[in-house]
């Protein structure tokens, strides 16, 4: 069997699960109300609760990772630059540009989790979660901001720097590595705390999968192909690219350079959604990106995984 064919059938649940979230939404078996409450559920407490005991179980150092996080991190900084580099072509849709953003620079954390646990085990989940733990507050730190700034029309500065704060403050994400890592020195008084959280967050890995795929639209896809290849160039291309520059700049292993190319092949946070209409974006150029960016991951992630021993041994 090809190493494409085995990372292909690997990882192959993941996404019959995502895809079974999808067809059960479209039988109208559960009600609409169920997948919005389900999505709020992980959102607000799954996903907190498995980075928070990743953060706290985290065995090695922040400091140990750096080349991992930072090869992840150029794959990040380079999509911001290409993102920006769009911008005077949406001088009159600016709300459209900061959708573009997010579907450029975010990342689905579950779905890079699940592919970490199915492919490479409990190890890669946990380096996995460690850059996870840098980047999450690090595209919440950027992507916010600019959208505050960029959609606020005619609110003052004070309100659109209260509006900013407010978001951050409030993200469970962000609060939860925090106060993980604030833990983590003392993880063997706050076992139970860390156990009762790490079963939150892998019994919920499912449902958030199921959520994903609730979230798919193909058949609202419109008119804005352009945007979408912008969007499909800037997260799997230029982001996997800048990934890959930096892993062999920095002669990574092929281990640490497999965790960071994850963070570039895998689609934008389907919580972009909300954002986009929390912070004034464009939601319904959100909901198209994510779904074009989901399903293109199902190939991007066997056939990147597959062709990055090219570079690496």
């Amino acid at each position: 069997m090809t190493p494409l064919a085995d990372i292909f059938l690997t990882i192959a649940p993941l996404f019959f699960v995502v895809l079974l979230g999808y067809g059960l939404r479209k039988t109208g078996l559960f009600e609409f109300g169920f997948w919005e409450a389900a999505d709020r559920l992980s959102y607000w407490v799954f996903f907190p609760c498995m980075l928070f005991s990743a953060m706290v179980k985290m065995q090695g150092q922040l400091s140990q990772n750096i080349p991992t996080i930072t090869a992840a991190a150029a794959g990040f900084g380079a999509a911001w630059l290409f993102s920006l580099a769009l911008l005077p072509r949406f001088r009159g849709a600016l709300a459209a540009w900061t959708s573009l953003l997010q579907g450029n620079v975010r990342h689905n954390t579950y779905i890079i989790f699940a592919s970490a646990l199915l492919l490479y085990g409990d190890a890669a989940f946990e380096q996995a979660a460690i850059v996870a733990a840098v980047l999450i507050p690090a595209v919440n730190l950027s992507i916010v901001p600019a959208m505050s700034w960029v959609n606020g029309g005619n609110q003052t500065i004070s309100a659109k720097l209260r509006a900013t704060v407010l978001a951050l403050l409030s993200n469970p994400l962000i609060l939860a590595i925090v106060f993980g890592l604030l833990l983590n020195p003392i993880k063997s008084n706050v076992l139970l705390l860390s156990d009762t959280t790490d079963l939150l967050g892998r019994a919920g890995l499912p449902i958030v999968l199921l959520c994903i795929g609730s979230a798919l639209r193909p058949r609202q896809l419109g008119n804005e192909w352009s945007q979408l290849l912008l969007a499909l160039i800037g997260k799997h291309l230029v982001y996997s690219a800048a990934i890959i520059a930096c892993a062999m700049t920095l002669e990574l292993s092929l281990a640490q350079a497999q965790i960071s190319l994850l963070f570039g092949l895998v689609g934008a946070a389907t919580s972009s959604y909300s954002l986009a209409n929390q912070l004034g974006g464009d939601a319904p150029l959100m909901s198209s990106i994510l779904t074009v960016q989901t399903l293109f991951s199902m190939l991007t992630i066997p056939l990147g995984l597959s062709l990055l021993p090219l570079w690496f041994v």
